[in-house]
Formats: C-alpha cells, sequence, structure tokens
C-alpha cells in the first residue's frame, strides 16, 4: 500500500471523526465529552504485520483470504479502560481519491463470513453512545452537554423554534409545578426543603426546588413568553398538610392552603394565574375540605374552623381549568390520618380505601364545583394506585352519565364501616402503611453519593416509598 493512499484514508477518518463530533453530541461520548480531540478519542493507523498475522492465525475456514491483501487498518480507543481497537479492511474503487462516502469496511467475524458495511455506517454502529447505562442522571447529562457545545462552538438556537416549542422548553427549564406565595402579590415561590435527609423517596414526594426562572433573564422577548408560561402553564401547588396544617418543611409558602385561598377571594390574581390548581393535602386535611368530620377526639391536633380549608372556596378561582389531586406517601412525615392513634404513632389508614372515602363522601361539592366552571378537569397523582386514579378521573370528568347511584352505593357502605371509628386496614397485596412496607424487608439507610453512584438503586429505594401498584 502506497504511504499516500494509506495517509489519504487516515486523514479522510480522522475528518470525519472531528466534524461529527461537532454535530452528534452521542458520537464518541461513551467515555466523556471532556476529551474533544479526535485523536484522544479514537485513532486510526495502518495495521501493523502482527495484526494481519494474528488475523490470519484466526480465520481457520479460509474465509479472509481475498481480504489479506487488502489495506487494513486498526482503530483505537486510547483512554478506554481495556484498551479496546478493531482491525478491519478498508476498500475504495479503483482510481477513485479516498473519502469517506467511497470507503467500504469489513470486519472479520470468527464464526461467520466477515462483514462489509459503508464507513460511516459501520462507525455509527461501533462508536455512538448508548445511554442504557452511562451517564442515568440528568445532573451529569447536562454538564456533559456545556463542555460539549463550549468544545464544538456549537448552542442551542432557542428563537429558531416555533412558539409552541419555546413555551415546551420555557416550562421543562422553570419546572411543571410552583408553590406560589401571596404577600403584597401572588408569586412563585420558593419551593420545598426537608430537614429530614435520610427519608427514602425525598427527591420526589414531595419536595422539590424552586422555580428556575433564569431563562427570562436571556432578552425582552423571552422574558416576555417565559412569564407567560410560568402563571398560565405551570401548576399551582397548594398544600395543608401537618399537624395543624404546619408542614415540617424548612422552606415553605408564608401562608398555606386556607390563607391563600381567603386572599385569592378578596382580590383577583391575574386573570391565568390560578389557571392550575394542585391540591395536596394530608388526609386528615381532605375530609376537612369537604366537610366530614372524622378525627380522633382524643388526639391534639384538631384544625381550628377559621383556618378550615373547602372545596367551595375553588369557585373563587375564575380562571380554574385543571383542578389536579396529589397524594403524599403514608410514610411521609406530614400525612395526618383522621383516625391517628398515638400509640401507634407510625400506622396509617389504607391509602387506597380512605382515596375512595374522600371522593365518594365529595362527590357532590366537586360535581357542583363541575358545574360552575363546564371547562374544569380533574385529575388525580402522586401515591395513588392507579385502579383508583383510572375509575375516579372517569366519574369525575363524565358529564354524560348518572354516576349518582353507585356513589350512594359507597356511600352507605362507608356509613357502615365508619361506625367503628377505628383506622382502615389495608387489605392491598402491598402494604402502603409504613409499619407494612418496613415489614417486607429490613429498612436501609443509603447515602446521596451511593444512590448517584450506583446505577438503579435510587429507582429501587424510592419504589419501595413512592410506588402504590395494585
Amino acid at each position: 500500500m502506497r504511504p499516500s493512499r494509506a495517509q489519504e484514508i487516515v486523514d479522510g477518518v480522522h475528518g470525519f471523526i472531528e466534524e461529527e463530533r461537532r454535530r452528534n453530541f452521542y458520537f464518541l461520548g461513551q467515555h466523556s465529552h471532556r476529551y474533544t480531540k479526535h485523536d484522544e478519542l479514537l485513532v486510526v493507523s495502518p495495521a501493523t504485520s502482527e495484526e494481519i498475522d494474528h488475523l490470519r492465525k484466526s480465520d481457520r475456514d479460509g474465509q479472509l483470504i481475498e481480504y489479506l491483501d487488502a489495506d487494513w487498518f486498526t482503530f483505537t480507543e486510547p483512554i478506554s479502560c481495556n484498551s479496546s481497537s478493531h482491525t478491519v479492511a478498508i476498500t475504495l474503487p479503483q482510481d477513485e481519491a479516498a473519502s469517506i462516502g467511497n470507503m467500504t469496511f469489513t470486519v472479520p467475524l470468527l464464526k461467520d463470513a466477515p462483514k462489509s458495511s459503508t464507513a460511516v455506517t459501520w462507525l455509527h454502529e461501533t462508536y455512538d453512545w448508548d445511554d442504557m447505562w452511562s451517564m442515568k442522571f440528568r445532573e451529569q447529562q447536562l454538564e456533559e452537554q456545556r463542555i460539549w457545545w463550549a468544545s464544538t462552538g456549537k448552542a442551542f438556537r432557542l428563537l429558531n423554534l416555533p412558539l409552541e416549542l419555546r413555551e415546551l422548553v420555557y416550562l421543562h427549564t422553570i419546572g411543571p409545578v410552583v408553590l406560589p406565595d401571596l404577600c403584597k402579590r401572588m408569586d412563585f415561590g420558593k419551593g420545598l426543603a426537608y430537614r429530614i435527609t435520610k427519608r427514602i423517596g425525598r427527591n420526589r414526594d414531595p419536595d422539590f426546588e424552586a422555580p428556575n426562572m433564569k431563562i427570562a433573564l436571556l432578552n425582552k422577548k423571552v422574558h416576555h413568553e417565559a412569564l407567560l408560561v410560568a402563571n398560565r402553564d405551570t401548576f399551582k401547588r397548594l398544600r395543608a398538610v401537618g399537624f395543624r396544617e404546619r408542614s415540617s418543611a424548612s422552606t415553605k409558602p408564608a401562608l398555606c392552603i386556607t390563607g391563600l385561598a381567603m386572599k385569592i377571594a378578596l382580590r383577583e390574581p391575574r386573570a391565568t394565574f390560578l389557571r392550575n390548581v394542585q391540591l395536596e393535602m394530608s388526609a386528615a386535611a381532605c375530609f376537612e375540605s369537604i366537610g366530614q368530620k372524622m378525627l380522633n377526639t382524643s388526639i391534639a391536633f384538631q384544625p381550628y374552623a377559621r383556618r378550615t380549608f373547602y372545596l367551595n372556596s375553588l369557585i373563587a378561582f375564575p380562571a380554574l381549568q385543571n383542578l389536579d389531586f396529589r397524594f403524599i406517601s403514608p410514610q411521609h412525615p406530614d400525612a395526618i390520618c383522621p383516625w391517628y392513634n398515638s400509640a401507634q404513632p407510625d400506622k396509617h389508614s389504607c391509602q387506597k380505601v380512605w382515596i375512595e372515602w374522600f371522593f365518594a363522601l365529595g362527590f357532590t361539592i366537586l360535581a357542583n364545583l363541575r358545574e360552575t366552571k363546564p371547562a374544569l378537569r380533574f385529575s388525580l397523582s402522586g401515591c395513588v394506585k392507579t385502579s383508583t386514579k383510572t375509575y375516579w378521573e372517569h366519574l369525575l370528568n363524565d358529564k354524560h352519565t348518572d354516576h349518582m347511584p353507585a356513589i350512594l352505593a359507597k356511600r352507605k357502605e362507608i356509613r357502615e364501616k365508619r361506625k367503628e371509628n377505628s383506622m382502615l386496614k389495608c387489605e392491598c397485596s402491598y402494604p402502603c402503611d409504613r409499619l407494612g412496607r418496613q415489614a417486607l424487608g429490613k429498612k436501609v439507610e443509603w447515602e446521596e453519593e451511593e444512590l448517584r453512584r450506583i446505577v438503579g438503586l435510587r429507582g429501587l429505594v424510592d419504589d419501595g416509598y413512592w410506588s402504590f401498584l395494585d
């Protein structure tokens, strides 16, 4: 092989590698985007006589005879932990200069016939990054993306996108849910932060950060569009949790849901601000909101009458179109059961049963609310079983069928069980109360570094706290 021809092949492949690194984030991204030069990630060089002899000895069936006089090259990944390399035969049409478009790669296989493909196809199949195990965490992905943009000179051209796509970017950046506050005017709040650092599932139930409004600083156009999305499309989470509605969160709204409702009733906020509302209440607060006094009088927790939030007060939200009931886990320290027993502070009524009771007893109130707001849609989220979510979303949003006979039958069943005035027992195949779940296996505390480093561990740990499968 002529030295000039070999150099043409090497230059053609290296040129493709450099250009593809600028265009395709996933190409050669398996190790790290901190390495930006092609000779740090993938080196192409003519195969040595030892490498070719090794292939000849491995070819017991004589399938490589027609390729042994071809141009053989070796692809090496210098920073790979196992120093992986591939030796392939590269062929070109006669009398044509070497380019990435006219190269054919032939790969010797031990058991099958050699496999031939175009150079571009082989490079993508071999070196495109597979996100099955690597970089599972969003923070690391974002950091790698920034490094790649900085090294390639590329940028995300936000304003070139259609308005609909830009609004999706704004919503993803800001966050789909905000925790509003009301001082002189309604604002987006500071999110939630809990002092209990070892709580399993703490990243999803119900902790979240303050909305990220930094994108609004880009320019006036983005500022206007991002604020519109933050007001119109985010869900405003209103909370009533904990003893006397005092959340154990260190960062929380200055006013709980009752105070917010009173302020909103006195003065109408921005028209689109309360378009999407998410109610997050303990079981005790849920029953209080529909006027059902189920609390055990022997305990200290008795919400003040003036502090009670009633679902009827949502009529004062003129722009309300989507109402989501988000249920926190019964294992959360702010989850107060109406049948709380100080002798068993870690016990909680069955999550599935009390949610069904709540909607059955409050169905008339919610139906009347829907009549006053024809565009209103109900949804369920959080720690709720799929069957419960599907059933009640259908009943609450169905305007064409009379569901009162089924509701009245359910209420009759509730009246019989209510006479016992005791905690609702869990009969689920996967217990949802605190002690029942701990009985399934030994409780293990994990450090944040372990959750981050061990792939899949965070999901398994959260599942034991968060999952409410049927």
